[in-house]
């Protein structure tokens, strides 16, 4: 199952991305706060993968609506090489729901 990712706010480029085989790769404008909107189209994944490039140093906050998600089980956050990669699946990802907004935060922003 695919998705969609409407960048929102902090990204490079405004244009939808489409995932490719659940992954969804995005470039930050290095503000440290990213704002996006999920989109399931046809059917629900089994699990989202965000990948941002050129993240400062490390996810503070994943909120999708009110809800911080981020400490959900099923939600995976790791950095490396200023790539930051963000896993939903599980109750993590029921938490997200179709057209939910997604704000991701730099402690550092």
């Amino acid at each position: 199952m695919s998705f969609t990712v409407q960048p929102t706010k902090g990204f490079a480029r405004a244009e939808p991305v489409q995932s490719a085989n659940g992954v969804c790769t995005l470039a930050s404008d290095g503000t440290g706060i990213a704002n996006l909107t999920l989109s399931f189209g046809e059917g629900r994944p089994e699990k989202v993968v965000l990948c941002v490039q050129g993240w400062k140093e490390r996810l503070e906050g994943l909120r999708a609506g009110s809800k911080d998600v981020r400490q959900a089980e099923g939600c995976s956050v790791a950095i490396a090489d200023g790539v930051l990669t963000v896993t939903l699946e599980g109750a993590a990802l029921a938490d997200v729901q179709d057209g939910a907004a997604l704000q991701l935060v730099d402690f550092f922003r």
